[in-house]
């Protein structure tokens, strides 16, 4: 992983339609659950662990395509690298599809099943990614968020008001929860060094009326939208209505999977 945290076991690009995952050693390896929720007579749990120490490939992607990178997890730990161009389905509760290649996984379950055109099977799937491809090559790709969660880091200074910021939490589905969290640096409108602000305790007021910031999310993206006075909350010490000072603080987001 990266010093803050996140994955880079995947190259961005390749130059040919097949992608190999780097940085992955005895000393750092990759490991997956699968899970399969629990025997129904001892309880046990069904889940499988696969770990290798070795560069892991995912050979002829399909071109001109989005190609979602996953692997299966043998009785034995053994991974093997597959690849479907079937975005896969993250329900509660339900049946899953039985077209050819489309992943569904039940969360209330805790178990997955793979389509194979006719039935739909369980399958030990695990997905680690995606690729998009031109014709001949790999021209962007992303490793998915360890434990399905993100976090953004610290940036210093609130943006300013109309400025669109967008982050990738890269969690392959539109995460169940997403927060925008502020921390002041230096003391401001009663707030102390330290203090942090979730993004519901602040407002912003266009001249007209006053509204939460608008706070979107896709499948691995995020975006943060002000209004055109950003940054109203209420003073700490008083009580009042006052605006906070945008120098005098730093924000992240935090994005998490729910399950």
């Amino acid at each position: 992983m990266t010093t803050a945290g996140l994955p880079n076991f995947l190259p961005a690009t390749a130059a040919s339609l097949s992608l190999s995952t780097q940085n992955v050693s005895a000393a750092a390896p990759l490991a997956v659950t699968a899970a399969n929720n629990a025997d129904s007579t001892s309880g046990a749990a069904k889940d499988l662990v696969g770990v290798t120490t070795a560069n892991l490939t995912w050979s002829g992607l399909t071109a001109s395509a989005t190609n979602y990178l996953y692997v299966t997890v043998a009785t034995s730990g053994t991974l093997t690298a597959g690849a479907t161009t079937q975005a896969p389905v993250y329900q509660w509760g339900g049946t899953p599809a039985t077209t050819n290649g489309l992943f569904t996984f039940n969360i209330a379950e805790m178990r997955g099943y793979l389509g194979n055109g006719s039935t739909a099977p369980q399958a030990y799937l695990v997905f680690l990614g995606e690729a998009v491809t031109s014709g001949s090559a790999v021209t962007s790709a992303v490793a998915y968020a360890y434990n399905g969660r993100y976090d953004s880091g610290w940036t210093a200074t609130l943006s300013a008001a109309g400025v669109a910021v967008t982050r990738s939490h890269n969690l392959g589905l539109p995460p169940r929860t997403i927060e925008y969290i502020i921390e002041c640096t230096t003391a401001d409108n009663g707030y102390a060094i330290g203090d942090q602000l979730n993004g519901t305790a602040v407002a912003g007021n266009n001249g007209a009326f006053s509204t939460n910031f608008g706070l979107s999310k896709t499948r691995n993206g995020l975006s943060f939208m002000t209004s055109g006075n950003p940054y109203g909350v209420l003073n700490k010490s008083s009580g009042a209505y006052t605006a906070l000072t945008a120098a005098n603080w730093r924000y992240k987001f935090v994005a998490d999977r729910g399950w």
